[in-house]
């Protein structure tokens, strides 16, 4: 039985992959349903995205280079939708961890 509302009009998958936004790329990395649910990994590429810390720190452009203020040495963001709904960013995924490892963290008594 197909699941209702995993592709309806009202999703954010729907919303971010399908609807015209200033992308360079949009990639499907992987779809997979399985009777529970449907996961679907995108990554897409900002018009006018500026390459991060990271991205300078794998692949430096020569000093200088105007392309560093271009999407050309930028990494695309990576999304994960579970039925439809965005579950996780690359670009917010440390605000989700940190509020996970803080409580621990301060819980340890060293």
């Amino acid at each position: 039985e197909e699941q209702k509302g995993v592709l309806d009009q009202e999703n954010d998958l729907v919303f971010w992959i399908m609807t015209p936004f200033d992308f360079v790329e949009e990639k499907e990395i992987v779809s997979i349903t399985n009777p529970h649910q449907r996961i679907d990994v995108w990554d897409i590429l900002w018009e006018g995205s500026s390459p991060s810390y990271y991205d300078m720190i794998a692949n430096p452009p020569p000093l200088g280079d105007p392309r560093y203020l271009t999407e050309e040495f930028a990494s695309p963001e990576r999304l994960v939708f579970i039925n439809g709904i965005v579950q996780d960013s690359s670009d917010t995924e440390r605000v989700y961890y940190e509020t996970i490892v803080h409580p621990a963290m301060f819980a340890h008594s060293n």
